[in-house]
């Protein structure tokens, strides 16, 4: 019977090895790109909303705040899907994207997926209660909503999971 060496223990640097690989391992290379999806993702998201702030700003004969949600009207619904993306002010933006990116980021663990379920039930969740409760003849813009919302959905799921 031959005596069996560990290659890995014996002596021999890794470079001599042949069949040895001397790169990060698949899962080190997987978390980074996770984190990078995660990043871009996020990145994207709030980038979009200052896209849209600056353009607003920028081009103010577009009057995209009437946009938002107007309470308890046919044309108001579009405003649940476009009040997001909608701030009043510098001040209105930079107060949300603090809470977007914290929370955002929050939900993506451990999968992305949560961050598109969190999203999709926030922003919808969000525009219907200003839609069904807002005070009439006013129109609800910002994204409060969706960072309320991805705080709940932080408190429910890490519920459901203990």
């Amino acid at each position: 019977m031959r005596p069996t060496t560990c290659r890995y223990h014996s002596g021999e640097s890794e470079k001599s090895q042949p069949g040895v690989s001397t790169t990060p391992s698949r899962a080190a290379g997987s978390f980074v790109d996770q984190l990078k999806a995660r990043v871009a993702l996020l990145a994207l998201f709030v980038g979009s909303m200052w896209v849209t702030f600056f353009l607003s700003v920028s081009m103010p004969f577009l009057h995209l705040n009437r946009h938002g949600v107007v309470p308890r009207t046919l044309g108001g619904l579009q405003g649940i899907l476009f009040g997001p993306w909608l701030h009043a002010g510098l001040w209105h933006i930079t107060a949300n994207t603090g809470g977007l990116l914290v929370l955002g980021w929050l939900t993506m663990w451990p999968r992305i997926v949560n961050f598109w379920q969190a999203t999709a039930c926030a922003i919808l969740g969000a525009g219907f209660c200003a839609w069904l409760l807002g005070a009439p003849n006013s129109v609800h813009i910002g994204a409060s909503g969706v960072v309320f919302g991805y705080a709940g959905y932080l408190v429910v799921s890490r519920a459901v999971v203990n």
